[in-house]
């Protein structure tokens, strides 16, 4: 009984084992196991396929640094090629360590991913897995964007995140390690303030679906202190279940000098879980004819979360946690294998339900097993973790997806050319600016004789001079190289090529990619303003306006008209004596050097005021305008409208005082509140002195003014305003917006408790008894807060920032004071500790409670 009971044993050990075997040799990975003598134990075909020229070495028994050794002398890996020693000393330190994963070239070209595991018994188990495709495809997407040379975003709308690649840090002179961490705030920091105003429109446009695209030029400040030009275009990519806007991705792309971005495109990698405790694949076997699980490796729990002892109990476990959107193709597949007589190996990926409800994605590998007549005794299997492989994958097919809409968006023609000079690729914009659609434009060459190309002579040009040609003989990128094309209308145009090699890859024909601009239409612009400019100087002596011409380097006056002269005392000898520094009074310097830059950048200033010196030394005001020109020579000179506007001074100055006053309370108005707070801002930049605007609402007076009559509302206000007055010190300033909106602005006030003391006096103020037409009326005051620079030192930021803070306190109850905190969710002030319910009641008890009431039943 005994030996019988043995021999049952060591048969069902050896079934075991064999099953073990068949279903390792079902992996598509290559599989490897060593002893806690890190001696070979066994490994599978896979892993004999991928390391070939040490298959020799790969015996029971034969030790693993022996077995690198082999390969070594036969040149197996590519990684090791010239450093031997040190390359086979990193390997045994990886090798050593309890889990590792690594990657590794071999000479055969391919590229693997190895993940190696300490087993419970002190033996080593892994996984070879070939990522040559992955590795290949990163490659080539990362030599087209490369080759585009434009910089790349992608914007989380709703959360901010961000992410840039290093030409787009690097077109403003950082690295994206000088920008990190990033987030939308980034590009609003360093995009120029009047034009985020205008991006910010044409991004609403584009998500009200008003534009295919969004598209804005705007400057970023450069780190050396300039402003770059950068024209800024993208897409919504993905939107959320509400409709709203979510992931956006676009380009930026260096329109000053015309230049391209390189990108990067960031590569992942997968994981796998462990085999059989510490190997990263789950092994299964299965009976033949009921399908239900036989046997289950021990790392199942870790796998599905599930024991195996609770899969076995299950006969229908496999398809009763099939993923819904996948059960029918998996059962479908499997029953098909099956019916075909199962003649080979079944591959398929589904989900599987874990026992936290999560699914994941596994790699199925199913075999048959047969007796000695053919017939299928079992079924074995293994199953993969491959989730982050799909998480891959997707990674991969959004990056393509990412590259298409860089194509999609760019305002350069991309083309792709092969060592022949003929087009592989080219993107929509390629169409339009070549003059021919996507379908005739493959495999043309780049000196085409229907090009019928020239230069900008006219004459014809070799086809040694263009782009291509030059990149191919030098192997290095060219830029700007001008030349006429001819499209199939008849049109000839002008392009701007910029062309760099893309690196030899036995994956790829492609050899050089070229970004192409049509300059046509700024070629002829520039003809255009030199006619203008010709047409200027003849009218010169007839304008009645100023109109004077300067020496860009010296300021002197080379020109002058007598409209000009006229209001100066100065002779036209005189007046050519002097430079535009002489007659400009010392105060206006630093105007004068940005409108210097103005003209350099853009070619023309202004318009913008100043005031001219005449010859007895008194002041009158001008207004200038003007263009940059050069003469024959190339010597930059500024043609200038000036203009005498000392009739148009005095006027505004006499409507200046009724402009900035409140007719009916005689406060400020919103101008003169704008132009003191703007100094107020100014100041607390300059000396740190902070000040808080205050943003006012009366609280149910609408229903108290439409009761009672606008009369008595108007009483109202101009008493509101009295009192609010009094409750300010001789610095402040009280504005009403109009309506009963008023706001404070409290200069250089220190502490929040200081400010919060102020606005608690306006309520007591404001509660105490109106009395209009013999009747009494009380009012609450709701009052929001934003304090200078702490909060913001923008003006109109500050008013929007009052103005939230004031309806937050509305809608906690009215009759209340809040803080703009963003970063708090503090509730509003209560007024000096007294219950607004107990002074709501004592606002009742005044002589006009009918009428106060009713207002207030219509306030709702």
């Amino acid at each position: 009984m005994v030996e019988a009971e043995i021999a049952r044993l060591a048969a069902l050990v050896k079934r075991s084992r064999c099953q073990l075997v068949d279903a390792i040799e079902t992996l598509a990975d290559g599989f490897v196991l060593y002893d806690e003598d890190d001696r070979l134990v066994l490994c599978n075909d896979r892993y004999r396929d991928l390391y070939a020229l040490s298959a020799a070495a790969l015996v029971p028994g034969a030790r693993f640094e022996d077995i690198l050794r082999y390969g070594l002398e036969r040149g197996q890996y590519a990684d090791a090629v010239g450093r031997e020693e040190a390359w086979l000393a990193e390997r045994l330190r990886a090798h050593r360590q309890p889990a590792s994963t690594i990657e590794q070239r071999l000479s055969s070209g391919r590229y693997l991913r190895i993940i190696e595991r300490t087993t419970p018994d002190g033996g080593r188990v892994g996984l070879r897995i070939d990522i040559t495709e992955l590795q290949q495809q990163k490659q080539r997407l990362a030599d087209i964007i490369a080759g585009t040379n434009i910089g790349t975003w992608e914007w989380n709308v709703q959360t901010g995140e961000t992410r840039f690649n290093e030409r787009w840090a690097e077109i403003i002179g950082l690295t994206l390690a000088d920008l990190s961490p990033t987030t939308i705030e980034t590009w609003k920091r360093y995009c120029h303030p009047e034009d985020l105003a205008r991006s910010t429109a044409a991004l609403e446009r584009h998500f009200a679906g008003e534009a295919p695209f969004y598209e804005c030029e705007v400057r970023m400040r450069h780190e050396a202190g300039h402003w770059v030009w950068v024209l800024d275009r993208g897409r919504v990519a993905s939107w959320t279940p509400d409709g709203q806007p979510e992931w956006m991705s676009g380009t930026h792309q260096d329109i000053s000098r015309q230049k391209a971005t390189e990108a990067e495109l960031a590569a992942s990698t997968d994981r796998l879980d462990q085999l059989l405790g510490s190997a990263p694949a789950l092994l299964y076997a299965a009976d033949a004819k009921t399908w239900q699980p036989t046997f289950v490796s021990g790392n199942c729990l870790e796998f599905f979360g599930y024991t195996a002892a609770e899969i076995l109990a299950l006969p229908t476990w496999w398809s009763d946690h099939l993923h819904p959107e996948d059960r029918q193709q998996a059962i479908a597949e499997a029953t098909a294998w099956f019916a075909a007589g199962a003649p080979e190996a079944l591959r398929h990926s589904y989900r599987l339900r874990r026992a936290d409800g999560r699914y994941v994605w596994v790699e199925d590998q199913l075999r048959a097993l047969r007796d000695a007549a053919g017939e299928i005794t079992e079924l074995v299997g293994s199953h993969i973790d491959i989730t982050e492989r799909k998480r891959l994958e997707q990674s991969l097919e959004a990056e393509h997806a990412f590259l298409d809409r860089i194509m999609a968006t760019s305002v350069s023609a991309i083309v792709v050319l092969d060592e022949a000079g003929a087009i592989l690729f080219a993107n929509t914009e390629a169409e339009r600016v070549l003059g021919i659609d996507a379908r005739r434009i493959g495999g043309r060459h780049d000196d085409d004789p229907a090009w019928r190309i020239t230069g900008g002579d006219g004459e014809p040009l070799a086809a040694s001079a263009l782009p291509f040609a030059r990149v191919m003989a030098s192997g290095r990128a060219v830029e700007d190289v001008r030349h006429e094309i001819e499209w199939p209308d008849g049109t000839r145009r002008i392009l701007s090529v910029n062309a760099a090699p893309l690196p030899a890859s036995p994956d790829s024909t492609a050899r050089v990619v070229c970004s192409v601009t049509d300059i046509t239409d700024r070629i002829t612009a520039e003809k255009t303003l030199h006619r203008q400019e010709a047409l200027l100087r003849g009218l010169f002596e007839l304008c009645p306006v100023g109109i004077a011409l300067n020496d860009y380097a010296t300021g002197k006056f080379l020109d002058v008209n007598a409209a000009l002269l006229a209001p100066t005392g100065y002779t036209k000898e005189e007046f050519l004596e002097l430079s535009y520094f002489d007659v400009t009074p010392e105060e206006y310097h630093r105007l004068e050097v940005a409108e210097r830059e103005s003209l350099a950048r853009h070619g023309r200033y202004g318009p913008f005021e100043k005031t001219y010196r005449r010859k007895d030394g008194s002041r009158y005001p001008v207004l200038l305008n003007g263009i940059m020109i050069e003469d024959q020579d190339g010597t930059p000179l500024i043609w200038s409208i000036i203009e005498d506007i000392s009739e148009r001074k005095a006027n505004e100055a006499r409507m200046l005082l009724d402009a900035h006053h409140d007719h009916l309370t005689g406060l400020a108005n919103r101008r003169l509140f704008g132009d003191r707070l703007a100094s107020a801002t100014e100041r607390a930049r300059r000396s740190r002195n902070p000040g808080a605007v205050l943003m006012l609402d009366l609280d149910h007076f609408k229903p108290i003014n439409d009761s009672l009559g606008h009369a008595a509302g108007d009483a109202i206000l101009i008493e509101a305003a009295r009192r609010l007055v009094a409750c300010t010190r001789k610095t402040d300033t009280v504005a009403r917006f109009g309506g009963d909106e008023f706001v404070i602005l409290l200069d250089n006030i220190g502490a929040a408790a200081d400010v919060g003391a102020i606005a608690r006096k306006m309520q007591e103020a404001l509660l105490q008894p109106f009395h209009v037409e013999g009747k009494g009326v009380r009012l609450g005051l709701t009052i929001g807060i934003c304090r200078f620079p702490d909060d913001s030192d923008e003006p109109e930021q500050i008013v929007r920032f009052a103005d939230t803070a004031m309806y937050t306190a509305k809608r906690s109850g009215r009759n209340a004071i809040q803080f703009h905190a963003p970063e708090r969710h503090d509730p509003p002030l209560a007024i000096q500790g007294r219950p607004l319910a107990a002074r709501e009641t004592a606002a009742r008890e005044a002589p006009t409670r009918e009428a106060v009431q009713t207002a207030t039943d219509r306030s709702g």
